[in-house]
Order: structure tokens, then sequence, then C-alpha cells
């Protein structure tokens, strides 16, 4: 790997060169290393050229160390006498030997004199009584542990071998351990070898006493590396065996001891395995805070070129989202380190992200030369076959098929073989050539894998439904597309983290396009097939029939952005235009109206032109009246669309009319409910805001009362008390005076609700009430990461020190392993709740989201970032018309924003930040 920044290799020059160029200061580090080279205290054949300054100082010994170690401390000092002692090990006896025996005595009596650390010197002098034979066996016998360890990680090495073998592998280790405790009087040796062994066995009790004993010993010899080691291999244990608290303890020592001593792979690989413990838990977004932060440990500690591992690892995780973006992003970040050689997946990472922008000769001209660097891999020839598939060329992709059916023919990598039939099949229907798709899939039944693996038994059934519809057996379609609907909802129900969730649903894509092609050129068969659920669209029909109401749908299908416009009348499918066309003016307003931008005339003319391309003529005609008010509108949107609040777009030629003046607007998901069939009366809205018998207004209306008396009146969590660390990362998180203002106005209208404020919001307490409640109301900040699709989380209130990152954090994942089918409505008052992470390969799910897959029957939800003061007047005018005049949330919400069109500026950037989502169809009264 050759570097950019002049950094060298070998583990040993680069780490006590980057301790020198943290030591060194001022005229230290100015001389350059010619002053010294060749002088009678040489360290350059054994150690990296120490400053000179540094050098003369630990030779000599003087008065002058004890003032240099004053300003060293003690963490540098410490790890200056590791590599130190290192180098004495390795050192040929001669001058060199000499001066680093010198110099590491002068660093063990400092650490003595004035840390007190008495047993350092003992390796020291250990070490300078051998002979030099006996540093060479000492070596030597180093070098048989670290190979015999290189074995034991090694997956493929590891995965080749039976129960015996490993049990003679660990058997060496031991009985080189043993050799360094008893032959070399080396505890430290030994520990760390015993502790290094257990990394790939089960935390079972000898692991632990091996960690535990190997942490005694780092203390007591002042190793800080084992000491790093040890700790981690707690951490990790305690993972696997579930015990979060132990985790965290453990966790934080060993990075905390890392970055003081300064050791940035050690520091980054800690940081990253931490991540992936949280990432199995679900919390992505925790998950990639650690991430990045082990990216940054590498880099801040002088980490060079190890940084692009780090990178890679966290490129595959966004690679696994679709998030191209980010992935170059840290692709170009690792090509500032590396002029040349770096891993292969560097450049499919490229290829991939240049197929995402629609560059596909750039792209396929970068597979075409990895493919020539190394013909054998497999997964350069998948990711161009998809690439090639997905841009509409199937008799390109066909060719790369047959070189990749060649390798797996003769035995190579077997495993893919399906994964090419596959694409194979689908190029050949792309094509028209039934027979030929169904030879493939023939061959695809006899395959292993298939057997295996719900995903390829989903891809086939898929396949063999366009065949089937091909061949004009519709009956045999629909049965097909049945099964792979089924293999789809397997692999969902064991699916709880929201990339899972969310990566199953971006598979249903698939489904419906199959389904669109079965249902032909019906309307109302297409719109029917478009929800994931199908018998969605019936309760839809049903709801427009009570109310005399509209659906709008937007989809997107080869290209193309469709829309479905449902009414009393009927159902009626519109194509308007190319998506990328229609997207970008899309985004164009939606930036406009957010970042409150441009002058209102000119905003309202580019909001009237969206609106007259999205909005059906009977939907842009309609005005309402004072006596039956406004109209009952629904929208569903699928892609970039669902970034934009439809109320905002004009409706009329002449003037800026928006839509919600005429409009009570709901956005109603197409998703299917993970939880099953829920009862959709849940879902409020009704015409009439009639109270109970009581005569008392109730939270939801009459909706709310088809459960029965509401036995709680809600739950209010304003303003946490952000603890000092998240503060710290995350600026901005400062007191929110409006939504303690919104708290305040909601305890008067419902003065029995529950409230949790300031270090009373605590996650543990929220989880353990909000089951049970009718309504939700979060006035509070929201964290959002614009660019990762699953970083986003509530912070909360920390019960104390010593808790760990997740206590402060309300993820996605908290949020659905809840059941809230007793919570009518959600209020989310904070920043981006509702806005879903949008790409061009694909839309990841809002906050909001998660809180209707947990059963919510409604969210009130904000498109962008939102001020509080202005928040707080809008929201307390909701509440009135909510809990105090009894009106319905779909009522409330649009009435409330329409006297704030009223009362403001001619620009929609507060009144149109909020919306509401629904799970299902509005119930009428």
């Amino acid at each position: 790997m050759v570097l950019r920044c002049g950094r060298v290799a070998g583990p040993f020059f680069r780490a006590l060169l980057c301790t020198v160029a943290i030591v060194g200061c001022g005229s230290d580090t100015e001389v350059g290393d010619a002053a010294w080279r060749g002088s009678s205290f040489d360290l350059s054949s054994a150690a990296p050229p120490l400053s000179p300054h540094l050098s003369r100082v630990l030779l000599e010994g003087n008065g002058r160390s004890k003032a240099m170690a004053d300003s060293l401390g003690f963490p540098r000092l410490l790890r200056l006498e590791a590599e130190l002692r290192d180098g004495l090990l390795r050192a040929e006896p001669g001058p060199s030997q000499s001066a680093l025996d010198r110099s590491l005595e002068t660093v063990t009596s400092l650490l003595s004199d004035l840390h007190g650390v008495t047993t350092a010197d003992l390796e020291r002098v250990l070490i300078t009584g051998w002979s030099p034979n006996r540093r060479s066996e000492a070596v030597a016998l180093q070098s048989s542990r670290d190979s015999l360890l290189a074995q034991l990680r090694d997956p493929d090495r590891r995965g080749g071998r039976g129960t015996a073998d490993m049990a003679a592998l660990h058997g060496a280790l031991d009985s080189v351990a043993t050799m360094f405790e008893t032959g070399f009087g080396w505890p430290a040796e030994a520990a760390r070898t015993r502790n290094e062994a257990q990394v790939r066995r089960p935390f079972s009790e000898s692991a632990q006493a091996a960690a535990h004993e190997a942490l005694r010993v780092a203390r007591t010899s002042g190793r800080a590396e084992l000491k790093c080691d040890a700790l981690g291999r707690l951490a990790l244990g305690h993972a696997s065996s579930g015990d979060p608290d132990s985790v965290t303890f453990y966790m934080n020592e060993a990075i905390e001891v890392a970055v003081r001593q300064r050791f940035p792979v050690r520091a980054a690989s800690l940081s990253f395995a931490y991540s992936h413990c949280y990432y199995r838990q679900g919390r992505e977004g925790l998950a990639a805070e650690l991430r990045d932060a082990a990216v940054d440990y590498c880099r801040d500690l002088g980490g060079g070129a190890d940084e692009v591992a780090f990178l890679s690892g966290a490129m595959s995780i966004h690679a696994s989202y679709g998030n191209w973006e980010l992935v170059d992003r840290d692709r170009v970040r690792a090509m500032t380190l590396c002029v040349e050689d770096l891993p292969p997946e560097f450049r499919l990472y490229e290829a991939r992200t240049l197929l995402s922008r629609g560059q596909l000769t750039a792209a396929s001209e970068v597979f075409r030369t990895e493919h020539d660097k190394n013909p054998k891999d497999l997964v350069t020839l998948e990711y161009w076959t998809l690439g090639l598939l997905e841009s509409g060329r199937p008799e390109e992709a066909l060719e790369v098929v047959d070189r990749a059916l060649e390798l797996t023919r003769n035995g190579y990598h077997g495993l893919f073989t399906n994964r090419f039939r596959a694409m194979a099949a689908s190029a050949h229907l792309d094509l028209g050539d039934t027979a030929a798709a169904r030879q493939a899939l023939r061959e695809m039944v006899g395959g292993r894998a298939q057997r295996g693996d719900p995903w390829m038994r989903f891809r086939h059934a898929i396949l063999e439904a366009r065949a089937l519809f091909q061949e004009a057996d519709s009956i045999g379609a629909a049965a097909e597309l049945q099964k792979a609907e089924s293999e789809l909802r397997a692999v969902e129900s064991v699916e709880t983290t929201g990339s899972g969730r969310h990566l199953v649903r971006e598979e249903a894509r698939k489904l419906r396009r199959a389904r669109r092609e079965l249902a032909g050129k019906s309307p109302a068969r297409g719109y029917a097939v478009s929800f994931d659920d199908p018998g969605a669209a019936v309760r839809v029909r049903d709801w427009i029939r009570a109310v005399d109401g509209c659906h709008l749908f937007f989809d997107e299908d080869d290209g193309a952005v469709l829309r479905w416009t449902v009414t009393g009348e009927g159902v009626r499918c519109d194509t308007l235009g190319h998506t990328s066309r229609i997207y970008a003016a899309v985004r164009l307003a939606g930036e406009a109206v957010a970042g409150r931008r441009g002058v209102a005339e000119e905003l309202h003319e580019l909001l009237g032109e969206l609106g007259r391309q999205l909005l059906p003529p009977e939907v842009r005609s309609f005005r309402s009246h004072r006596a039956d008010g406004p109209r009952d509108l629904l929208i569903t949107a699928r892609g970039a669309l669902r970034l934009l609040p439809f109320e905002v777009l004009g409706t009329a030629d002449d003037e800026y009319r928006p839509l919600l003046l005429d409009h009570d607007v709901a956005y109603l998901r197409a998703t299917r409910d993970p939880l099953g069939a829920v009862d959709s009366t849940h879902t409020a809205h009704t015409a009439d805001g009639a109270n109970g018998a009581d005569d008392a207004p109730d939270a939801m209306g009459a909706a709310a009362r088809s459960h029965g008396r509401l036995s709680r009146a809600g739950l209010v969590l304003a303003d946490p008390l952000i603890p000092a660390d998240l503060a710290r990362r995350y600026p901005g998180l400062g007191r929110l005076e409006g939504g303690m203002a919104e708290l305040e106005h909601l305890r008067t209208l419902r003065p029995g609700c529950r409230s949790m404020v300031g270090g009373q919001a605590l996650r543990s307490r929220l989880i353990e009430a909000w089951e049970d409640e009718p309504f939700l109301y979060f006035a509070c900040h929201i964290v959002r990461d614009p660019e990762n699709p699953f970083w986003t989380f509530l912070p909360l209130a920390s019960p104390g020190a010593g808790a760990g990152p997740e206590v402060s954090r309300l993820e996605v994942i908290d949020i659905l392993e809840a059941d809230l089918r007793k919570c009518s409505l959600v209020v989310l008052s904070g920043c981006g709740s509702g806005m879903p992470h949008v790409t061009p390969s694909n839309v990841a799910p809002s906050l909001a989201d998660a809180f209707l897959d947990a059963g919510a029957s409604a969210v009130v939800q904000t498109f962008w970032k939102v001020r509080d003061d202005e928040t707080a007047i809008l929201m307390k005018r909701f509440q009135d018309l909510w809990l105090q005049q009894g009106k319905d949330p779909i009522s409330a919400l649009s009435q409330a924003r329409r006297e704030r069109w009223d009362a403001d500026d001619p620009h929609p950037f507060t009144w149109a930040a909020f919306g509401i989502q629904l799970r299902t169809p509005p119930k009428d009264s």
C-alpha cells in the first residue's frame, strides 16, 4: 500500500513514530533526521529516529530527564517504555542495543520515581540479562505464537478445521503460554497469549478467567496494550452472554485506555466491535456513531493507512442499505490515504455508485477492468450483472452471466450458482425468451442453496410468475405471487430492526411490479395491487363512499410516476412523466419551502406549477364552502414524493391558493401492517366531535370511544435534560421553552395526563408506561443525520453515571419492540420526525413510520426542522381544537394550519412543516 503522506509500514516503526510525533515539541521536532544520524548515540538501527533532544535526555539520564517526563505525562511515558522494551528485545548486540537499554532504564526509573510503577522495570531487567541466543529464542516463540493466533482468527482455516484440529491449535497456544511463563519467566506474554487464544471461543469460565488474569498482570506490569486487550475481551464476552451493563463498563474503559495511550488501531477496533454489539441489537443510530468514531480514532491518533480497513467496514454497512452516496464519501476519504492497492471492493463500490447515478458506461468500464485483474472474482460479475439488468441491458447481462456460470460449473464457488441462474432467468424474461427462462428456473430448483434460502425462494417465485404471465397462465402466475408474498412475510416476521424490515419492504417492489403486470390495463386492479396489502384498497374505497372523499396514490414504475385518482365515481390512472424530472421539481420546491428561501411570489409560482403537474383537475378545481367545509383528501406517495407536503401545492391558475385551504389532508401509507390485521377503528377522523355521556371531551373523539372508556389520559414528554456527552456531540440540543409551553397548555386541557420532563424523561420510564396510553405527545428534540438512513433518535435524560449510551436515546428499535395498538395518536413535535431518508435507489423510513409499525393509528409529524417558538403557537392551537373542541386530529391540525396561513406571512415554512400520517383509512362515525 503506497501512502500519500509518506507514512511507512511496519507496526513497531509506525507506532513509535506516532509516539515521537506526539511527545516531541518545540525545537525538538524541528531538527531533521540527518542532524543526528551516525552520532555516538545512534538508535536508528533498532528503532525509528527519536528527536535529537529526547534521545540525548534519555541516554544522559541526568536531571533534565525528570522535566522531560513531567512534560510527557504518565500515559505517553508508559507507552514510550513499552516501545523501547519491544525494540530492546529485537535489537542486535552492539551500540544500538546498549543505547536502547540505557534509554529504557531511564524511562522505567522515571515511572517508578514519579508514578510509583515499580514493576515496569522487571521486564527490562529480564531482557537485558538474556544472552543473544536467549533473545532469539524469545522472538521465535513470539513469532510461533503469532502464527498460531493467525490460524485461529482465519475464518477459512477455522471453518475447515474439525473439533480435534481446533483442540490441537488451542493446546499448542497453551504450550506457548506455559513456555513464556516457566521457560522465560515472562508472565505478561503468557497472559497475553492465553487471553488472545480465547478470542474465538465461547465466553466460558476459562475464557473469562484468562481475561481477568491478563488484566491483573497488565495492571501490575504497566503493560497498557495488554490491559486494553483484556478489557476488550471481557466486553465482547459479556456482549455474547447478553450482559449490556458489563459491556458498557469494560468497553468504555478499554477505549479510554487505547485513546489515552494513543493506540490508533486498538481504539478503532474496539469502537468498531462496540458498534457491532449495538448493530446486532438493532440500534443502527448508535452503531453508526461508533463506526464513525472508529474511523476518527484511526485518523486522529495517527493510524495512517489502517483507517482504510475501518472505512471499508463502514462502507459495507452503507452498501447494504443502498446508501451509495455515503459509500462514495468513505471511498474518496480512503483514496486520500492510498495512491494504489486499495482493497478490490473499493472499486466495486465505485462502480455501484456510478450505477446509482445512471452512469452505466463508466460503471461497466470499472467492472471490466476489475474482471480482467481477477477473472475468477464472482462478486465483480454479480454486481456487474445486476447493474446491467437494472439499466435495461439484458443482452449484455447474459454475456456476463455466461462467464460466471462457467466458473461455477468448474466447481468454483458453487454457492453463487443459483444467484446467476436467477439473473439469467430475469434477463431471458426481459428479452421475451420464456423457454430459456424456464430452463434457468428448472436449474434453480435443483440447486442446494435455494432450499435453505427464503430470499432465493422468493426470487424464484417472482420469476416463475413472470414466466407464467408471458405464457398467458394468469391463474398460475397469481398462485406463484401468493407464494412469493408468503416467503417475504416469513422473512419479515423474524426481522425486528428498522434496517432489516426496510430491506424486506424494498424487495416488495418486485412483488408489486409483477402484480401490476398481471393486473393489465385495469386502473382499479392496478390500484389495488399497488398496496402491499391489497385488501387496503377495499377499505379506502369504503371510506371514500362514506365521506365523499378522495385518495391520490403516487407510485413509480419503469421510470415513470403513476397517479391513481380514486373518488366515488371510480378509479383513474395517469402517467405523469419521468421520475427524474418530477423528483427534481419536488426537491427544488421542498428545499425552497424548508429553507425559508426565495421571494414569496417566486415560490408561489413554483408551487403552482408543481400543483398543475401532480394534482388532478377534480382536486385542483374543488373549492370548499362554509356549509360543507373542506373536503377529505388522503395522499399516498412513494419515492422522493414522500418529502413533499402536498398541502403547499397551488390549486389556482391566477393566484397562489394552497391545497390546504380546501382540503383536510392526511397521508395514508401503503405498507402492510407488520402486526397483522388490526381494527381500523383506532384511526381518528370523525365528522362529529360529540362528547361522551359525561359530556367531557374525549382525547380522540368518537373513534377512540369505540374501544370503550379509556382508563388513562395520555402521556406527554417534554424538554428532557440532555446528558453532557450528547450535548457535546450534537450542538444545538438546548432547552426548549416552546416545548414546555406546549406541555403546560396540554396540562390545562387534560389535567389527568402523565408528564415526563427534564431529568424525569427517562427511556426506561417511557417504555414502561407508553403501551397503555391513548395518546403520546413528544415536545422535544429529534436527532436525525441527513446522510445515514437509520441514524435518528429522541435524546432523553440519563439515569446517572455509568449508564450506557443507549439509555439516553429512544431509537427505532425501542419503538418497534413496543405494542402501541391502544395508542390512537402520536404527536412528534420535533425536527424532521416524518422525513424519510431518500436516495436514488430507495427510501428509508422515518421515525414516524416506526410508531405506525408499532401499532399507533396516526402520527402528527414534521417534514423538516422547525422553530421552537413558532411550533409552540401552532401546536397549542392544535391542542385547543383537538382536546377542547373535540375535533379529530386531522381536522384539528388542518384548521390550525389554515389559521396560521390567514394570520401569518405568505411563506408556508411554519404551517406546512406539520402533517399527519395514518396506518389505516379513517373510520367515519
